[in-house]
């Protein structure tokens, strides 16, 4: 038996209950929260009352493609990691998945060791994020008294200069902080 990821928390969508229950089995002593949906409505009102990790979804199902209702799921919580499964995988697809940071598009009939080293990776990939984001979370209270929703309001440059101004700030208060020690 393999050891439970720390809190983990994956989406499943599928029209398609074989896949569904393969994956359930699967990953079942691995996965602290496994989340199953068989269309997108479903994968959605699971989506706002959960605290998800990974979304893995099949591109082609009947109201809507993976990549439609991806968007739509990034439109209610932006980190979130994706993974797709499709039986019609082409170039543009994976173009537009890519395009989209989907972490892979994985072709049907797939390998389930690749899925499952997949679904992982997404899972420490979630994690590290969440990470970070706490760090900067820190810091930006600590030293720019910003909140992290404010500074996910500024665009890329006005990001940057504010993390480069934060961390001048920070190192300027740790050396001062160390020669107060001497």
């Amino acid at each position: 038996m393999a050891e439970k990821q720390k809190e983990s928390s994956v989406l499943f969508i599928d029209d398609e209950e074989d896949i569904l229950n393969v994956m359930k089995r699967l990953f079942k002593d691995e996965i602290t929260h496994i989340h199953v949906a068989n269309n997108a409505n479903s994968a959605l009102e699971i989506l706002r009352e959960n605290d998800i990790d990974v979304v893995v979804l099949d591109y082609k199902m009947p109201e809507k493609d993976g990549l439609t209702l991806l968007k739509e799921m990034k439109a209610i919580k932006e980190r979130i990691n994706f993974i797709m499964i499709t039986a019609f995988g082409d170039k543009e697809l994976v173009q537009n998945a890519l395009r989209e940071e989907i972490i892979d598009v994985i072709d049907k009939p797939f390998n389930i060791n690749y899925v499952k080293k997949t679904v992982h990776n997404a899972i420490q990939k979630a994690h590290y994020q969440l990470l970070v984001k706490g760090i900067v979370d820190i810091f930006l209270a600590n030293y720019a008294h910003l909140d992290f929703n404010d500074f996910s309001k500024l665009n890329f440059e006005e990001r940057e200069k504010t993390i480069q101004t934060v961390i001048e700030i920070a190192k300027h208060r740790i050396t001062n902080s160390n020669k107060d020690k001497e």
